[in-house]
């Protein structure tokens, strides 16, 4: 996961991608990444995560709890 800007604008400009899968990082990295893509993208992005496992499937620092499969 990253969230440096030049990073990001290679992926937005290079890939024109529609949408993006996040996976854990520090919640802060997780929000920086998400909000600078919507922002610099020409449409809404469909951002995901696997949150089977609650917050934590997202951002490290979220609620953890059981496995439902």
């Amino acid at each position: 996961m990253t969230d440096s800007p030049e990073a990001l604008e290679q992926i937005l400009t290079g890939i024109r991608s529609g949408g993006f899968m996040f996976r854990p990082g520090p919640k802060e990295k997780i929000q920086a990444a998400h909000r600078y893509l919507q922002e610099k993208s020409k449409i809404p992005l469909l951002l995901a995560a696997n949150l089977e496992y609650g917050g934590s499937g997202i951002a490290t620092d979220g609620t953890v709890f059981t496995n439902p499969m």
